[in-house]
């Protein structure tokens, strides 16, 4: 079996839904779908077919890199720019992907996200008009459909690109319904996490003793305006309740710049500790969630925030 994923290379999100398949033996690529960007450490045993070609994560994670060598720390963005002026029928990530897809013949392709990964897939497709496509299946992730389908630049393009796909796996019941609306006439897989899944005795070890309202801290995901993401709401909410926070602890990680200089507007609740989580390995994310007694993510289209299966 070989499949081609079309996906955002450095999201935790994609590592994790490869490492699901990781130890099937099968052959796994990976068309990345955000230029430049690095990989995500976790992935393991497939082929990443990107424009440049970057160092190895680690032999032994059977990860291996095709494409262009670059080894200086700059230039990789104009390098691209002029290859796409340049040679726009070759060099374009479009003009790659249906390249790509001509080449490996893969069974199967499967997209996780759209505006990023669909809608290049869709771009592909239009090259490719002559040759086979593989079945297609689209994962969404939460505000594929729900925010970006309110807007109106996207609506044509949202159907387009369903209009194309054999096969739906959807990250909520929501979106479900929302599909048939955009004209999806495939089959659904089913409804399930946008990251494939969690190892539940790997993160029981995390879960402080004792019940949970004894717990004293609150965790909050520091996003602000990335896909409708609004945590200065869930910092205006905390203002509101400031007589109830003495003795908290107020941890926000994945803060934006945004929100660290609006950190300084809950500095004077009396009682109130606030630390700012550095980036961290994920197992550090799990025991915050363990000690946490509320976990707050705020934004106005999602579908089910990662943190929410983390604290059930």
């Amino acid at each position: 079996m070989r499949i081609l994923f079309v996906a955002i290379a450095e999201s935790v999100h994609t590592a994790r839904w490869l490492s699901q398949l990781s130890g099937e033996n099968w052959d796994l690529h990976l068309f990345p779908s955000d230029i430049g960007t690095t990989p995500h450490s976790d992935f393991r045993n497939l082929t990443i077919n990107s424009f440049f070609k970057g160092r190895l994560l680690g032999e032994q994670s059977g990860v291996h890199r095709t494409g262009v060598y670059w080894p200086f720390r700059r230039g990789k963005g104009r390098i691209k720019l002029i290859s796409d002026r340049l040679a726009p029928n070759t060099a374009t990530e479009s003009a790659r992907l249906a390249r790509t897809i001509r080449s490996l013949k893969p069974d199967i392709i499967h997209v996780l996200e759209m505006q990023s990964s669909g809608y290049l897939v869709l771009e592909a497709k239009r090259r490719l008009a002559n040759f086979p496509f593989p079945p297609c299946i689209y994962s969404s992730w939460g505000s594929d459909l729900f925010f970006f389908g309110r807007q109106a630049q996207h609506d044509k393009r949202i159907r387009a690109f369903l209009a194309e796909c054999d096969y739906y796996i959807a990250d909520c019941q929501r979106d479900l319904s929302l599909t048939l609306e955009f004209g999806f006439k495939g089959k659904t897989l089913g409804v399930f996490p946008t990251a494939g899944g969690y190892d539940l005795e790997h993160m029981r070890q995390f879960r402080q003793g004792g019940s949970s309202s004894s717990r004293r801290v609150i965790a909050l995901k520091g996003y602000e305006g990335v896909r409708g993401a609004r945590a200065l709401v869930a910092i205006q909410a905390l203002r509101m309740v400031s007589d109830l926070l003495t003795g908290f602890e107020l941890v926000v990680y994945l803060a934006s710049d945004e929100i660290r200089a609006t950190m300084s507007q809950l500095s004077n609740i009396k009682g109130l500790k606030i630390t700012v989580l550095p980036y961290s390995p994920h197992d550090e994310f799990l025991k915050l969630m363990g000690r946490s007694r509320l976990a707050m993510v705020s934004a106005i289209a999602t579908g089910p925030p990662m943190p929410c299966w983390k604290q059930w």
